[in-house]
């Protein structure tokens, strides 16, 4: 016997300006074998075959660079901190006018740009592509009987691996 499907998704992200397509079609060539002759909706099947898969391949969005570096502003709490701590210190208690000035100057600059970095849009675009569209299929099915199924397939070709496991049920309609 020998089956062939196809499928294709969206798949959408907050990052990305519009949903990315993502196409999917296989062959397999199966073989099912009885296992009970008392019982002949039950049988395992085996087979193998191949798969092809396609992504979108142009990917753009924006993100800002806050939501990268500090999400939940901890990065910036801890610089005030630290320099809270150090106006603290007796270091800068030992500091001369010009010194605490040139401290705090510096202080103000590292902040300053801090919070101009976080506040940075970064806008991407770029091209992806599977290293392999293609990949091996084997797989095999136990049905049960005409309602209950358990199936699993591993997909593999060089660095592309992939499992699936299922367990089916068919309603009577």
């Amino acid at each position: 016997m020998i089956s062939a499907d196809y499928s294709w998704t969206w798949s959408q992200n907050d990052l990305l300006n519009k949903p990315i397509r993502v196409d999917v079609s296989g062959v397999r060539v199966i073989k099912n074998f009885a296992v009970n002759k008392n019982k002949p909706d039950m049988f395992v099947g085996l087979w193998a075959g191949a798969q092809f898969q396609k992504l979108g391949a142009q990917t753009d969005g924006e993100i800002n660079l806050g939501d990268l570096v500090d999400p939940d502003n901890s990065k910036l709490d801890e610089i005030d901190q630290d320099w809270a701590d150090y106006m603290a210190s007796p270091e800068y208690a030992e500091l001369s006018p010009v010194g605490k000035q040139l401290a705090e100057d510096l202080y103000n600059g590292v902040r300053g740009f801090y919070d101009e970095a976080l506040d940075t849009t970064i806008k991407y675009k770029f091209n992806k592509q599977l290293e392999y569209n293609w990949n091996m299929l084997l797989g095999g099915q136990w049905q049960i009987d005409r309602r209950w199924q358990f199936r699993a397939e591993y997909g593999f070709l060089k660095s592309k691996q992939s499992f699936m496991a299922s367990l089916n049920y068919r309603f009577g309609i």
